[in-house]
């Protein structure tokens, strides 16, 4: 990730990243906006820029004040916030790896399971079947990726990586019985529910919700009598645009765009080093 923020931000921006600053509250009540930090005390601004994921809003961990107008805050609470998790599961060196090594992509469905006595993670599903990654054809060692979502992505965020680990080793060998043999050396589960500072994964419009509430995220705000009637909180994140929300390019480019709005409002920061 750090070669992708190199080539965004630059080396003077990330110099300036401030690390372990838990933000807790946004002021924007006066002249100047007040970003307080749990254990690094205040920053003052004349604007504020605001990237943290909708889950983060919609657990309300950054309170603001006065509170936030009422079309942004709808449009946070109906907005969808997804969760996918992903499961690497790695293996040492094998001869031959027990899956197909042309194939990038394996699809495993399961028929006729009764959900109600899992054996195994797939038995969670909703169309009983998880897609695997094929890893190995681009590291060094063999590996495969699952990209897990709706309850089983819950479920893993509540097992150990080890356990994960055993759940779908004994899936894979429903299909390859090769795999009984073989359980993987190191499992890796990422857990984007549970991370405070996620609280899942990427936006989604819900069933009755509509694209005007992506427009509402994005829109800028925070203007009154004390600071001259400007917009003081900009907004920028993959939920921010309509039409590439959920994507890490959509992210990328709503930073710009929330930039080019705080600098035709306050031109003479452009100016700065």
């Amino acid at each position: 990730m750090l070669p992708l923020l190199e080539f965004a931000a630059g080396d003077k921006v990330l110099a300036a990243v401030r690390l372990n600053h838990v933000v807790t509250h946004i002021d924007y009540a006066g002249q100047h906006v007040r970003v307080t930090t749990a254990e690094h005390g205040e920053f003052i601004a004349n604007a504020v820029l605001i990237t943290v994921p909708l889950g983060v809003l919609k657990a309300g961990s950054v309170q603001f004040h006065p509170a936030l107008p009422q079309r942004k805050q709808a449009a946070i609470d109906r907005m969808g916030f997804g969760l996918l998790n992903k499961v690497v599961l790695e293996y040492d060196q094998l001869d031959k790896p027990f899956w197909p090594e042309v194939q990038s992509f394996l699809t495993l469905r399961l028929d006729d399971v009764d959900k109600t006595k899992p054996e195994v993670a797939a038995d969670l599903l909703p169309r009983d079947s998880i897609t695997f990654m094929n890893c190995g054809r681009e590291g060094e060692r063999p590996a495969l990726m699952a990209h897990v979502h709706c309850s089983l992505a819950t479920f893993v965020e509540s097992h150990t990586d080890e356990q994960v680990g055993e759940l779908f080793g004994r899936h894979l060998a429903r299909f390859f019985p090769e795999a009984k043999d073989t359980k993987p050396t190191r499992t890796i589960v990422t857990r984007w529910l549970a991370d405070p500072f996620s609280r899942g994964s990427y936006s989604h419009i819900p069933v009755g919700g509509d694209v005007d509430d992506i427009k509402a995220l994005a829109e800028p705000c925070g203007e009154h009598a004390n600071n001259e009637h400007k917009p003081v909180l900009f907004w920028a994140g993959e939920h921010t645009l309509p039409e590439k929300h959920a994507h890490v390019h959509g992210a990328l480019e709503s930073g710009s765009v929330a930039a080019k709005q705080l600098l035709a409002q306050f031109p003479a920061l452009a100016k700065r080093p």
